[in-house]
């Protein structure tokens, strides 16, 4: 019998295999990242709160956080607020007040 060339099944296995492992490694990576609480600016922040009727003058302080919600601290009719923050890579921004 002649040895044929290419490729033998097992071969192939493993290549469709680790293509498939590393197509989903990176596209769960690159979701993760864009809906990540890191995409906001100070300026935005204190915009999208005015916008939604809130006396805000200035933003205090942030703490992003990657996975959870983040944190500012802004003060709003003199008192100084707490609100979490929902945002992502499309400046969407979901604001949550901590009491």
């Amino acid at each position: 019998m002649e040895k044929t060339e290419g490729v033998d099944c097992k071969t192939r296995l493993w290549v469709w295999l680790i293509s498939i492992y590393m197509f989903s490694f990176w596209g769960g990576l690159l979701a993760m990242i864009c809906s990540a609480n890191i995409w906001y600016g100070i300026d935005g922040i204190q915009a999208r709160l005015m916008t939604e009727g809130h006396n805000v003058t200035s933003v205090v302080s942030t703490d992003r956080n990657f996975i959870k919600y983040s944190r500012i601290t802004v003060v709003e009719d003199g008192q100084e607020k707490i609100y979490l923050i929902d945002a992502n890579i499309l400046a969407v921004y979901t604001f949550y007040p901590l009491e």
